[in-house]
């Protein structure tokens, strides 16, 4: 507290406290300084921030998460650690600003999200958040970047009764009931996840600019393997995202494309007997054109641990999804590497910057709470925004 009185002192305009184990007496003290004094202080228990658009990185520890190039997504975490997972998880995600934010004595989520709603390098933001200690601070912060047309993702932790107390000593602040923030966040119309694989993957679809939204989630998946389609078909299941039989004319033509693969959802295009790249194409391109399907997964084997060999033989379908993608199709491509393992970066190349390619079947079947569409106003289920 010294210290901070002394800064204030000189003319100083802002703080960051990293510092950990603060007594009450000296909890008090922060939290009274930081309402009422002219200079803003970040903090304490948090490793900084990140400022990847200007090169100005007050972390803690300088050797991880500062030295990546710029994007356009911002990352805010009461957590340290869980900024540097997800910034470190996200693919291809580059990020504008990396935000840790710690027990929020001072500069809170809130002011964050209302200072990105004018940031130009901002694009999107993803946030994971412990607790809120001001409500309406909070609402009026989500609005504001909200109504610049920025999406937001949210991944609430210390919804369980023992992760609330794990919250409630890390922040300090008293947090409510799960079902009051689901209700919260519906009406917000801002999704929230249930991990950090999660909010990585949808950060990874949220940082291809031109993705289309899903308009629900019906989604037609579309493997290279029998156990991948079943593995899909349970995973979907299990997460309420339905694989909804294709129309007749759609199997009729797949039927044709890939002669001797059976026209299920998911559809296995490695049954056929006659696998050709240009019928693969074309039954991607059937999918994605059938009205009983929002969204389209495409599986592949993607995962870091694949030999070069191994890399070449997938590299025709992985070029082929991109020629897909690269037609601009009006609904979300995905693709999901059969494995939650880190991705190969050869194949990150191979499928280039416009199909989001996802860590793990299960990363690519989520679902969103149901809000209005952004364009007709109809409630719907959204897989990708």
């Amino acid at each position: 507290m010294d210290a901070l009185r002394q800064l204030e002192s000189v003319g100083c305009r802002s703080a960051l406290v990293p510092t950990v184990g603060l007594d009450a007496p000296t909890t008090r003290a922060f939290i009274d300084f930081a309402r009422t004094s002219e200079m803003v202080v970040h903090g304490p228990n948090c490793m900084g921030f990140i400022n990847h658009t200007d090169g100005i990185p007050p972390w803690i520890d300088t050797a991880n998460v500062t030295g990546t190039d710029p994007g356009n997504v911002a990352l805010i975490a009461q957590s340290g650690s869980a900024a540097i997972f997800v910034a470190r998880s996200s693919g291809r995600v580059r990020f504008s600003k990396v935000v840790s934010s710690g027990g929020e004595y001072g500069l809170t989520t809130a002011d964050y999200l209302s200072w990105l709603a004018d940031d130009p390098a901002t694009g999107a933001a993803g946030v994971v958040l412990e607790s809120i200690r001001d409500l309406p601070s909070f609402i009026a912060g989500v609005t504001r970047i909200r109504q610049t047309g920025k999406p937001v993702v949210v991944l609430k932790v210390g919804r369980s009764a023992i992760g609330s107390a794990a919250t409630t000593a890390h922040t300090g602040a008293l947090v409510g009931s799960d079902a009051a923030y689901q209700a919260l966040f519906e009406q917000l119309d801002v999704p929230l996840v249930g991990d950090y694989d999660e909010l990585a993957s949808v950060l990874q679809c949220l940082t291809v600019q031109d993705l289309p939204p899903a308009a629900g989630t019906r989604v037609g998946v579309i493997t290279i393997s029998g156990g991948q389609a079943a593995l899909a078909a349970d995973l979907a299941a299990t997460r309420s995202v339905t694989t909804p039989a294709f129309t007749e004319p759609t199997n009729c033509a797949l039927e044709k494309a890939m002669p001797g693969a059976i026209a299920n959802n998911p559809f296995d295009s490695g049954a056929s007997a006659h696998f050709t790249e240009e019928g693969y194409g074309q039954s991607i391109r059937l999918v994605l054109d059938d009205p009983a399907v929002d969204s389209v997964l495409v599986v592949l084997d993607g995962q870091a641990t694949l030999t070069d060999a191994e890399v070449e033989y997938e590299s025709d379908e992985y070029l082929t999804v991109r020629a897909v993608a690269e037609q601009r199709p009006a609904k979300p491509l995905v693709v999901a590497s059969s494995s939650s393992v880190s991705v190969h970066p050869a194949v990150e190349e191979l499928l280039g910057p416009s199909v989001p390619l996802l860590r793990g079947i299960g990363n690519g079947c989520r679902r969103t709470p149901e809000r209005p569409h952004p364009r007709t106003g109809e409630r719907g289920q959204f897989l990708m925004r």
